[in-house]
């Protein structure tokens, strides 16, 4: 019996020869199926993560694309393709954009006759990108934009389309496409189409708009035939002495901007070439347009000024030499922002700060002197004859010449003082002089000849002029007012005084003749004619409330006074030369723009 179990159990657990070579090959032939099975799911992974890479690329480059489209002015885009960079195209077909991947879609094309050999402007010119900007690694992607119509037959709008298409390895050779697609619409009634205001093709918005200024005033002495010099033996062609200019400006839509310049006196001399002296300006802006590197407020206004003498004058003429003077001296600013606060202090046309938060500029300059013109005519046989041909004094003590303009979203400083909602502009400004006189002769001597009681042909005492402008919601009357105490004038045999006429008018001068003796004999005669004409005062309005169909515009304007002198010289040989002096005070103007948004 114990023998019987010995033999058992050596037969059950003393076998030790494990598995078999058949048993071996199976298991690893199942191992590696299931392992090459793994790798063609791996492989699988990897080109699908790399198809969708270059999808995900193609998108970016199509929303890149878009994003381009969309930041252009509404009328560029508007515009369309060249029609000279469409053929060939394969998804316009008869004028209309009909691609291959949605038959569907069949929309007319916006093309323009705009020359291929033009400036790029990318993505309209060229309409297919290829090349390095839209190569991403080793992938080459051609993108196509469009720029199509919603409706042929009535105005709704444009459809933007931009197709980003590739093929590689991943793709197997096969044409890969992703299509984005939106729609532009700006209705109709937008203020402006200025890329100055409107930079971007999005939807219209509230347009404010403000300028005031001086126009370009002065002295000017110029021939009376067109180029020919002042008189014969003299190669001067023209004399100019500017006044002072300043103009502010603010404009508010999708983008806002301000901009003034304060500029000084300037003085010309025309002879076969231009000497000036002169004319320094002070220039300040802001905007918030990314696009143009302007910083939306700077840190200080921009100072001008000037000193020392300031005179252009000719020399070596046998016959006559001429100068013209301004001020020895005068100093300015000007300043623009685009979020007016308390310092730096943006000011109205009566120095007031104006902490508005909102768009402002003002310029001011502080003229100090005297302008003048004068001819020196050389007698024959010695000595001068001088003349003032004009002149314009400032008046004492002036207080500056300003201008200004400014958003407000809430009264401020008496400006816009009814205003509500998204508020009004303002605008105005003021300057003075004291007293401006044309048309002299030269002091006589022995035996010399002027009109009886005779000292100028034209003068006016104590010009002023101040005018102001608002547009927007509850805007103000636009006001300008001009005072002068008296302009006097020369009516042939004694002087006439007459008030500024707010409507406007003319004044013809009497004619006033010098002459002058050397040895009994006359060697010279200086007549003048000439006229005064006064510019009228204007106030105009138009569009109504809420400013929508129409935009809401104000203008004031303070119109200038012009003293025109006409010189005819002659002597006992001949004529000596003909010109004429004109003593322009220049306009002042105030003027305001706002329209609603159309869909406000």
């Amino acid at each position: 019996m114990r023998a019987s179990i010995k033999r058992l159990r050596l037969r059950l657990g003393g076998d030790d020869s494990g598995f078999t070579l058949t048993e071996v090959v199976i298991t690893l032939f199942v191992i590696s199926a299931v392992l090459l099975g793994l790798v063609g799911v791996q492989v699988g992974a990897l080109a699908s993560v790399a198809l969708a890479k270059e999808r995900q690329q193609a998108t970016a480059l199509a929303n890149r694309t878009m994003e381009q489209l969309r930041a252009l002015p509404y009328d560029t885009v508007s515009a369309g393709l060249r029609t000279c960079d469409t053929a060939g195209d394969p998804n316009i077909v008869s004028g209309a954009f009909k691609p291959a991947y949605d038959a569907s879609i069949n929309e007319p094309i916006v093309t323009n006759s705009t020359a291929c050999s033009g400036a790029v402007l990318a993505p309209l010119y060229p309409h297919v990108q290829q090349g390095a900007p839209t190569r991403v690694g080793s992938t080459q992607f051609a993108v196509r934009t469009y720029v199509s119509k919603v409706s042929a037959t009535s105005d709704q709008g444009y459809f933007l389309t931009v197709l980003a298409s590739w093929s590689s390895a991943n793709t197997k050779g096969v044409a890969k496409l992703v299509a984005v697609r939106s729609r532009l619409y700006s209705p109709v009634g937008c203020s402006s189409s200025s890329t100055a205001t409107r930079p971007f093709a999005g939807p219209c918005q509230a347009f404010f708009y403000s300028d005031a200024g001086a126009a370009p005033s002065g002295i000017t002495v110029s021939s009376v035939t067109s180029g020919s010099t002042l008189v014969n033996g003299s190669d001067v062609v023209r004399l100019e002495a500017k006044l002072p200019a300043l103009s502010a400006r603010t404009q508010n839509e999708q983008i806002v901007s301000a901009q003034s310049v304060s500029s000084t006196s300037k003085l010309l001399l025309k002879r076969a070439s231009e000497t000036s002296a002169g004319g320094q300006s002070g220039t300040s802006a802001a905007d918030t347009d990314p696009a143009t590197g302007t910083g939306n407020s700077p840190g200080a206004a921009s100072a001008v000024s000037y000193s020392g003498s300031s005179t252009l004058a000719s020399s070596g003429s046998s016959v006559a030499n001429f100068s013209v003077s301004a001020p020895a001296a005068g100093t300015g600013s000007a300043f623009s922002t685009t979020l007016a606060t308390a310092t730096p202090a943006c000011k109205d046309d009566a120095g007031a700060s104006l902490v508005t938060n909102q768009a402002c500029s003002s310029a001011d300059l502080t003229p100090n002197g005297t302008y003048r013109a004068t001819m020196d005519i050389n007698m024959p046989g010695g000595g001068v004859k001088a003349v003032d041909l004009a002149s314009i004094v400032t008046a004492a003590g002036p207080p500056a010449w300003r201008s200004y303009g400014a958003r407000a979203i809430l009264p401020v400083s008496g400006h816009c003082t009814s205003t509500s909602g998204i508020g009004c502009v303002s605008s105005g400004a003021r300057r003075s002089l004291g007293q401006a006189t044309a048309g002299v002769l030269p002091t006589p001597g022995s035996g010399d000849a002027v009109p009886t009681g005779f000292s100028y042909m034209a003068q006016l005492n104590g010009f002023s002029a101040t005018v102001a402008s608002e547009s927007g919601i509850s805007p103000a009357v636009a006001t300008a007012t001009r005072s002068a105490n008296t302009i006097t004038y020369w009516n042939g045999a004694g002087y006439s005084s007459a008030a500024l006429s707010d409507a406007g008018a003319t004044y013809t001068l009497g004619t006033a003749t010098g002459t002058y003796r050397l040895a009994g004999l006359v060697a010279l005669t200086i007549q003048m004619t000439g006229r005064v004409v006064v510019d009228p005062v204007s106030m105009v309005s138009s569009g109504s409330a809420p400013c929508r169909t129409a935009a809401c515009t104000s203008t004031a304007t303070v119109g200038g006074v012009q003293l025109v002198v006409e010189y005819n010289i002659t002597n006992d040989v001949g004529a000596v030369g003909s010109f004429v002096v004109t003593t322009d005070l220049g306009n002042t103007i105030a003027q305001t723009t706002y329209k609603a948004a159309p869909s406000a």
